[in-house]
C-alpha cells in the first residue's frame, strides 16, 4: 500500500509540474501574440508546446524562466543567423613533392576467345496450376457477433474544450480566457478529457 501511495504521489507531482509549466507557457504565448483570436492562440500554442523538448518544457516551471525561454524562442525565430567570417590569412599552398610521380602503365590487352559462346536454349516452363474453386457460402451458417467500433481518440480534445469554455465565459479577455482554460484543462481528470477527444471538432464561431 505504501509503494502504491508513493507512486501515486510521484505521478501527481509530475503532472503538477507539467501542468504549471503548460499554464506558464500559454500565458507567455498569449502575451507575445496579443492580436490573435482565442482559438488561433490555443491551436498554435498547443502545437508549439508539443514541439518542445523535455528540457525546454522544464524551463516553464517559474514565470521568470518562462519569460526568458519565450524571449529566446522569439529571438531565434526572428533574428537570422550571422554568416561566418572568412579567415584573414589565406591558407598556404602545399609544397610539391621533389620526386615526380611514376608514369601510368598501359593496360594489358585481353585476348579474344577463338570460339563464340553458344546461346543457351530457353528452358521449358512448367504449366500453371489451375486455381481451386471458390467455397460456396452457406446461408444457414451463423453470423459472428461484431463488436461495436470505438471512435479513435484525437488530439482535438483541447480545442473542443476551449470552444465550449469560450462560449461559457465570453465576457473575459482573450489572454485571461486562454490562461484559465489551460488551467481548467490541466485540472480535469482523464476520463472527462476523453469525452472531448471523442467529440468532433466544433465549428469555430467568432
Amino acid at each position: 500500500m505504501e509503494a502504491k501511495s508513493a507512486s501515486a504521489s510521484g505521478n501527481y507531482l509530475n503532472n503538477a509540474v507539467t501542468n504549471k509549466a503548460f499554464v506558464n507557457f500559454m500565458r507567455s504565448y498569449s502575451q507575445q501574440n496579443y492580436g490573435l483570436d482565442v482559438v488561433a492562440i490555443s491551436v498554435q500554442g498547443s502545437k508549439a508546446w508539443n514541439k518542445l523538448t523535455y528540457k525546454q518544457k522544464d524551463k516553464y516551471r517559474t514565470l521568470d524562466a518562462a519569460r526568458n525561454a519565450m524571449s529566446e524562442m522569439h529571438t531565434d525565430a526572428c533574428c537570422p543567423k550571422r554568416c561566418k567570417r572568412k579567415p584573414c590569412c589565406p591558407k598556404r599552398s602545399k609544397r610539391k613533392p621533389c620526386c615526380p610521380p611514376p608514369k601510368p602503365r598501359c593496360p594489358v590487352r585481353r585476348r579474344r576467345p577463338c570460339c563464340r559462346p553458344k546461346c543457351s536454349k530457353p528452358k521449358p516452363r512448367c504449366p500453371k496450376r489451375a486455381k481451386p474453386c471458390a467455397k460456396r457460402s452457406n446461408p444457414c451458417a451463423k453470423r459472428k457477433c461484431q463488436k461495436p467500433i470505438v471512435a479513435p481518440l484525437t488530439n482535438s480534445g483541447y480545442l473542443n474544450f476551449m470552444n465550449l469554455f469560450r462560449r461559457k465565459y465570453d465576457h473575459l479577455e482573450p489572454n485571461d480566457l486562454v490562461v484559465r482554460g489551460a488551467r481548467a484543462w490541466c485540472r480535469m481528470p482523464e476520463y472527462k478529457k476523453d469525452r472531448f477527444r471523442r467529440q468532433r471538432r466544433l465549428a469555430s464561431t467568432s
